[in-house]
């Protein structure tokens, strides 16, 4: 990648201990600013802030003005790599040994970094650390989350630090989805990083949770289930638009044959795993008849069958949904 970098403030010649990966694109200015504005709040400051912008030379302006007193570089892509590579370009630009990959809109709460780095301090072997959050409105107001069994509040109940390993992380992720969030919510080391080669872009819809169970492959993780994001919650038709065109459907699948294939689980776990992903394709098949898509709604219907289990699995899986339940809860 061929890019050209602005600097502003002294960045310490030191390594840093915690960098804030930014990855722009055509960003909302007021929403860019209180994300900016709750980074200059941390009770632990970072020691870099990089900013990688694919949209807009303009961007450069709005940033050093923003960012101005903080220790930032800004790197404006020459061409457009899209969303998770712009991800990856703006973690490989940190000097750091932790990272987070900030979102552009997201708020972090004042002791959001010294309560994550505390995690990694008490846990000293894990590769990745995910924290509880806060949806909010564009008004910055706050918003209930769509309630759901499967939510990671309805997961991680009690407030403490919950450790996991790939095993049960496969477990929980095929069972539950996102168990950690959105990026901006994991703090990760950037040694693991480089060792699995970063956020895969050709994942659709769950880049994120790959890049989880790949970070813990070798490594473990852990949840601190305290709010310490405030995650702006956006009424966008993205996630319907890779529902309706099959792309979750390949996703989830995938995610099964490289996480939960080939890893062993007692009969038990391997059917509740196989359960969810049939009710999930159920869904996504419903939802693609609805938009005309017939193909994609064949291949759920395919999905449901090959992963097919006992009556009894599915419908107690149907129960957890329908009465807001997780029996996964801790």
């Amino acid at each position: 990648m061929s890019a050209a970098s602005s600097t502003s403030g002294a960045i310490d010649p030191a390594e840093p201990r915690v960098s804030l990966a930014l990855p722009l694109y055509q960003p909302n200015r007021i929403f860019l600013a209180q994300t900016i504005s709750s980074i200059r709040k941390q009770t632990r400051p970072p020691d870099e802030v990089v900013f990688t912008d694919d949209s807009d030379p303009t961007v450069r302006r709005w940033v050093r003005n923003l960012a101005e007193g903080l220790p930032f570089r800004f790197i404006e892509n020459r061409e457009r790599l899209g969303m998770v590579e712009n991800w990856n370009a703006s973690v490989r630009a940190t000097t750091g040994t932790h990272v987070i990959v900030t979102h552009q809109d997201d708020v972090l709460e004042p002791e959001a970094l010294s309560h994550m780095l505390g995690v990694f301090d008490l846990r000293p072997d894990i590769a990745i650390c995910g924290v509880g959050q806060i949806a909010i409105d564009g008004h910055g107001r706050p918003r209930r989350w769509p309630v759901r069994a499967n939510h990671r509040d309805r997961l991680f109940v009690s407030p403490r630090v919950h450790d996991l390993d790939y095993h049960e992380m496969t477990y929980l992720m095929l069972r539950h989805g996102q168990i950690f969030g959105p990026p901006t919510a994991m703090m990760f080391r950037r040694s693991y990083f480089d060792e699995v080669g970063g956020f895969d872009p050709s994942y659709a819809q769950s880049v994120d949770i790959d890049f989880a169970l790949r970070m813990t492959r070798t490594s473990s993780a852990a949840y601190l289930s305290l709010p310490l994001i405030k995650y702006r919650y956006h009424d966008s038709n993205a996630t319907g638009t890779n529902v309706a065109s099959g792309r979750t459907l390949a996703d989830r699948d995938r995610l099964y044959r490289e996480h939960g294939e080939t890893q062993e689980f007692d009969r038990e776990s391997r059917r509740r795993m196989r359960a969810n992903l049939i009710i999930r394709a159920g869904y996504d098949g419903v939802r693609a008849a609805r938009h005309g898509r017939w193909r994609v709604a064949a291949q759920a219907l395919g999905q449901m069958y090959h992963y097919r289990v006992t009556p009894r699995v599915v419908a107690q899986r149907m129960g957890e949904v329908a009465m807001f339940r997780n029996e996964d809860a801790r």
